[in-house]
């Protein structure tokens, strides 16, 4: 090897392969510690991801429970305290006025027990209108959307004879208008 040429090429290609693995044990090694930083920052962001998730399922579990108390508490005002029925009962008087009938109402009957353990959970009410017929469609909407919680048993609707008079009163009733019987069975609120 005594030709300067060729150790020079050798020297240089050897110099060229150090300079490589130089590079590449640096480069490597910065590599290895930007890997290892963005795993610590993907878990950083994992960590603050799971902290989040679990807020919002707690943050969710407290809008189900307010709504639940909220739902309850729309659905207990719902019914009506059998001691003062009086509140339901000038309800049905508003609508019947609201909407132009005559009216006349009638408590007939509380619930039926079942067991003596058992308390009452009802009272019939009979609501009693004479009036044009869509001022009786009006006052069934009014008591469909009313705030209390009552099941319409049995309506009744007759053409009212012309010239009659309400009973108890001395108004008259127009021709066309209609009679009506509405059995109400009104729910009292449970204890």
């Amino acid at each position: 090897m005594d030709n300067p040429w060729l150790q020079k090429k050798i020297f240089i290609g050897i110099g060229a392969v150090c300079l490589n693995l130089t590079i590449l044990a640096a480069g490597g090694w910065f590599l290895t510690a930007q890997i290892i930083k963005d795993n610590q920052k993907l878990a950083d962001k994992k960590d603050k991801i799971e902290e989040i998730n679990l807020g919002w399922e707690k943050y969710r579990e407290e809008s189900r429970v307010k709504q639940i108390d909220s739902s309850l508490k729309t659905f207990q005002s719902s019914f009506f305290s059998k001691e003062n029925p009086l509140d339901f009962i000038s309800e049905i008087e508003f609508y019947a006025q609201a909407t132009d009938n005559l009216f006349d109402i009638d408590f007939f009957s509380a619930g039926e027990k079942s067991d003596k353990k058992e308390k009452d959970n009802f009272l019939s009410f009979r609501v009693s209108l004479i009036g044009s017929f869509p001022d009786f469609m009006h006052f069934l909407r009014c008591l469909e959307n009313m705030k209390y919680y009552v099941q319409v048993q049995q309506i009744q609707i007759s053409k009212s004879e012309e010239n009659a008079s309400q009973i108890g009163s001395e108004a008259k009733i127009e021709a066309g208008d209609v009679r009506s019987s509405i059995n109400l069975k009104a729910f009292i609120s449970p204890k």
